[in-house]
């Protein structure tokens, strides 16, 4: 029975033509239009989809492996390759394996990893990441080492800072012979130590700072430092070789 109503227009359309014909109506009465027209996009708008893409795409025009690939390898670079480059760089300029006088009266070696921070007329300071070596000149000093580092450790153990533990002073022999004394105290995240050597009426005093972490890497270092101490000749005696600190 008919309703006596017209067929609707695309009654008779079917599949794709039939599809696109209401989606041109529909986009027609929206817009006020009969016919719906693509429109290119702008520069503008390729500029924002562009910065949308990933980075690896961006970086070599398409989506790719070997885009993913190129991504992985800067990152390698920059995550690897330059921080050792750096690292390398920087032990490049240390003073590693030099001869530094201290003072007018002798000079030692500095070891692996080790570079001189400063150096003025009252100290040498040594550092390595954490721990620092400071070293004063010769200075006349009539006690014995044993005493000199005894009295050095006394300024640690009076620390109210800190609970310090202080062990008891042990002696040795440098490689050119001289005779030192060495003493060493922790506390629950620092360590110290102090090296006195003694030639012919002169003594030097060596401190070593670290951290608990750093201490079993940096104290054998500083001990082969103290151990390549040399005097200079004719330093003994009555001669002007350096301050009392």
């Amino acid at each position: 029975m008919s309703t006596g109503e017209p067929p609707a227009a695309d009654a008779g359309a079917s599949g794709d033509d039939g599809r696109r014909g209401r989606r041109e109506r529909a986009l027609g009465a929206r817009d006020g239009a009969s016919t719906w027209q693509p429109v290119a996009p702008t520069t503008e708008t390729l500029e924002v989809l562009r910065q949308r893409l990933p980075l690896s795409i961006r970086l070599i025009g398409r989506s790719s492996v070997p885009g993913a690939l190129l991504v992985l390898a800067i990152a390698a670079v920059f995550i690897g390759i330059v921080p050792l480059a750096a690292k390398l760089q920087l032990n490049a300029s240390q003073a590693t394996g030099e001869v530094i006088p201290v003072g007018n009266a002798f000079e030692l070696t500095v070891a692996n990893d080790w570079s001189v921070e400063s150096q003025d007329g009252r100290a040498t300071v040594l550092a390595s990441g954490s721990s620092r070596l400071v070293i004063v000149p010769a200075y006349r000093d009539s006690r014995s080492v044993t005493q000199v580092v005894a009295a050095e450790i006394s300024t640690v153990d009076a620390d109210g800072t800190g609970s310090w533990v202080v062990g008891e002073p042990t002696t040795f022999e440098t490689d050119r012979g001289d005779q030192g004394a060495t003493v060493s105290a922790s506390s629950e995240t620092n360590a110290t130590q102090v090296w006195a050597v003694s030639h012919e009426g002169l003594t030097t005093v060596a401190v070593l700072s670290t951290t608990i972490e750093s201490w079993t890497s940096a104290q054998p270092l500083v001990q082969d430092m103290v151990d390549s101490i040399e005097f200079a000749d004719g330093q003994g005696g009555d001669g002007d070789a350096g301050a009392t600190p």
